[in-house]
């Protein structure tokens, strides 16, 4: 294939490709689309997926580091004034570390990993494998500009994908040394970098990726969640905020002042998890300012715009907005600032209150307030006043202390770093094999169902069997089994033997008899009536004036959730249970819900409804203690004298709109979780399915808190009304369509998202299998699940009908 330049008039790359078939033109494609196209098509060729190519690429990544060290450190200075030791410090040495990692671990992490097995499943290989995404688009900030592009980029490379890279064009030197020479050493293929500013930005950000890792503002986080939104395209956000410190007055105030001095002057204050504010109680303020002091000193001198170790603001435009913060408030020290040299000096205020200028935004510079509280309660009730921090600092001899710990909202979702970066960057796919044979296990889900058909079901899913304990049962028994046979089986073998298949058989019919199925059914026509007088009174009572009922409804949730009742082990745990007792009370009210909505047999509601719900509780109310404790963290020499652990925290109130194929499973399910996790959730179950929904919003008060868990109904305009409204999560279940304009409404509060959205599943039936079964297998999932719908088919949602 001949390649040839063709001049371009609007400065856009354009190339002729020349092929034996035919010309075919791509001047007229951008320099960024053609940058995601060549690493799409890199991707696909699978040259990124082997481990062997992995680690090749990770190794030359490391080659990279270390022969061009000298010219990435004196980029890191022109850009931001670095030193060279700060720029090996906390640029090159930790990405360093990361590729190490990596490379150790990347094995371990590509694995199957192993999964749980039930009783319907205990004959098949079930596992999760995780596989790459494709191309990942990773934007990357100027004020750490080598660290922020690579950390991400490594976890790309590991987890098998593409990656195009866009540096900061603020740190101008340190993007275009990326751009010269990184492709010397990886495969520039896959993984080019585009240098540039905001019109290439935006360019980038309108071509379709599988990931987009942004690390950054709030402002242009929304923005690139927004455009994310158009493809569908799920983000990691690291955003920062404004991270509190809270100095206990019983701590060791000179460690801990030393401790804050490094953290937020550092890089000149120019860092995402830069202390923002100090909170102290007015009896340690003067020591605290003092302590400040001596450590600026004894990090920078007596004159900090000499110190080698002090670096300056990016450019003037920041240097005027990070002084302009200082309105308002009382210099305690420093202050001292150069234009010319984007020079401020370290510079502690006082005389700083919530509504100063200084804490309306992150600071993001080397400017550190001080504000006295009362004590740790009035500092909590300050924080959560705010946005979500993305970090908090305690200094405290209590270790137990409640202050909260953010990272998501403004501050952003995600995670990476490590494995993290890895699993953010891979499809965890479920995998199930199952074996064609034993065919008549499968009959329980096949129709025509029945009551027994039913009591297998039940029990396969929700007996409480533990399948280890009965491996190790098992293998006992038959261990005692063979030694009672050596030593008897002279005298009274044969007399064991018909015992024993007299003792299975009785076991056997009492097994039968606990799993046998029974239900009562009411008579459709007294359900019919009380669902007509839900429908009246619901009617009346949604006649709300402007979306006033949704906007009560999150209040009081967001009320609930801030009181804490939701948090406790004990309360999640009885509302899990609650929710249990209303599946089983209320079995025949919702199955005759559902006949009126879908046509759902009495069989079938269960069956493709309930259970599914029942067996989620089940696990929740068994496992919500080891998912709620805190999960260690393998340390390094750094941390080895520390307690360091990843502690699960609730989100606030969730936003579940579910569906109208299944109206209770795929409603009730997210419902779960959010109930486990110590959320507050608002639930919009779907109005084509109404009777459901009505009787969902009749029954979920009665049993679980009203305040945590309201049900909203109605159609479009009430979910567009939600919508609006702030969320820390949304869950949605539904169609692509209204999928991307619920991901657009949560990128205005940048509030993340699951979205459960189906698609067109191929089924492949291979020519040597058992056709008749596979036949089978495929015909009753056609019929049970109404999975893949038309665009305007889940929840009707935010279309016209």
């Amino acid at each position: 294939m001949e390649k040839k330049e063709v001049p371009s008039s609007h400065g856009i790359i354009g190339l002729l490709l020349c092929t034996d078939t035919q010309p075919f033109l791509a001047w007229k494609m951008s320099r960024e689309q053609l940058v995601v196209q060549r690493a799409r098509q890199s991707f696909q060729t699978g040259k990124t997926k082997p481990l062997e190519y992995r680690i090749l690429q990770l190794k030359r990544l490391q080659v990279f580091l270390r022969e061009r060290r000298k010219e990435l450190a004196d980029s890191l200075k022109k850009d931001l004034n670095k030193s060279e030791c700060g720029a090996e410090l906390f640029e090159i040495v930790v990405v360093e570390a990361e590729i190490k990692l990596a490379i150790e671990s990347v094995a371990e992490w590509s694995a199957p990993r192993p999964v749980h097995k039930s009783l319907v499943t205990i004959s098949d290989e079930v596992y999760v494998k995780p596989e790459p995404l494709g191309v990942v688009l990773i934007i990357g900030p100027w004020n750490y500009p080598l660290a922020l592009v690579l950390l991400p980029l490594v976890g790309a490379i590991a987890a098998g994908n593409a990656a195009v890279m866009k540096p900061s064009d603020l740190s101008t030197n340190t993007s275009n040394l990326l751009k010269e020479l990184l492709h010397h050493y990886i495969d520039e293929d896959a993984y080019p970098v585009v240098t540039g500013g905001v019109p290439e930005t935006q360019e980038l950000l309108k071509q379709r990726f599988d990931h987009v890792f942004y690390t950054g503002s709030t402002t242009v986080g929304k923005i690139v969640m927004e455009a994310a939104a158009q493809h569908l395209t799920p983000v990691t956000l690291e955003l920062g905020g404004k991270s509190p410190c809270y100095i206990d007055k019983n701590c060791d105030i000179a460690i801990a002042c030393r401790r804050i001095t490094w953290g937020k002057f550092i890089n000149c204050g120019q860092t995402c998890i830069a202390p923002d504010y100090i909170l102290c109680e007015p009896s340690i303020q003067n020591r605290v300012l003092e302590e400040i002091k001596k450590s600026v000193k004894e990090f920078y001198t007596d004159n900090p715009k000499t110190s080698e170790d002090y670096g300056c603001i990016i450019n003037h435009r920041q240097f005027r907005r990070i002084m302009g913060l200082m309105e308002g408030t009382t210099i305690a020290f420093g202050g001292d600032a150069d234009e010319s040299r984007c020079y401020i000096a370290p510079t502690v205020l006082k005389n700083v209150t919530g509504e100063s200028k200084i804490m309306k935004e992150e600071i993001f510079g080397p400017l550190l307030p001080i504000l006295t509280v009362s004590g740790v309660d009035e500092a909590i009730q300050f924080i959560n006043r705010g946005e979500k921090p993305l970090v908090v600092y305690v200094f405290s001899h209590d270790n137990k202390s409640s202050l909260p710990f953010g990272g998501v909202g403004h501050s952003g979702m995600g995670h990476y770093r490590g494995r993290h970066s890895f699993d953010q960057l891979s499809h965890l796919r479920s995998c199930l094999i199952k074996q064609l044979s034993m065919e008549a296990l499968n009959g329980v889900r096949y129709p025509p169902h029945t009551a027994k058909k039913l009591g297998w079901v039940r029990f396969f899913l929700l007996g409480q069997i533990n399948l280890l304990w009965m491996r190790r049962l098992v293998i006992t028994a038959a261990l005692a089994g063979l030694a009672a046979f050596v030593v008897q089986s002279s005298v009274n073998g044969a007399q064991c033997t018909k015992r024993g298949w007299l003792v299975s058989r009785r076991a056997l019919r009492a097994w039968g008899h606990l799993s046998r199925f029974e239900i009562s059914w009411a008579t459709e026509y007294s359900s019919c009536f009380l669902l007509a007088v839900l429908d009246v009174a619901f009617t009346w009572a949604s006649l709300d004036c402007g979306g006033w009922m949704e906007r009560q409804a999150v209040h009081r949730a967001r009320e609930a959730y801030l009181s804490g009742r939701a948090r406790p082990l004990e309360f999640r745990l009885q509302q899990l249970q609650e929710l249990q007792r209303m599946i089983t009370e209320k079995e025949t009210e919702i199955s005759t819900a559902l006949k009126q909505d879908i046509n759902r047999s009495q069989y079938d509601t269960p069956l493709l409804e309930l259970i599914g719900i029942e067996n989620e509780i089940k696990l929740a109310i068994d496992k919500l203690k080891d998912w709620a404790a805190p999960r260690p963290v393998e340390r390094n020499l750094l941390t080895i004298s520390d307690e360091v652990y990843i502690q699960p925290e609730p989100l606030g109130v969730v936003l579940i709109i579910g569906a109208w194929n299944y109206p209770w499973a795929l409603t009730l399910l997210p419902l779960v979780g959010a109930i486990a996790a110590g959320n507050a959730a608002v639930v919009k179950p779907s109005e084509l399915s109404e009777y459901s929904a009505l009787l969902l919003r009749a029954l979920l008060p009665r049993y679980l808190d009203k305040d945590l868990y309201p049900v909203v109904t109605g159609g479009a305009s009430e979910t567009q009304e939600l919508l609006r409204l702030r969320f820390d999560h949304v869950f949605y279940t539904g169609s692509g369509k209204v999928g991307k304009q619920v991901m657009e409404a949560a990128a205005r509060h940048l509030t993340p998202v699951t979205l459960e959205l189906g698609g067109k599943s191929p089924c492949y039936i291979d020519k040597n299998c058992d056709i008749r079964i596979a036949c089978r297998n495929s015909t009753a999932l056609t019929q049970s699940a109404q999975l893949t719908t038309a665009e305007s088919s889940t929840s009707g949602i935010l279309t016209e009908s």
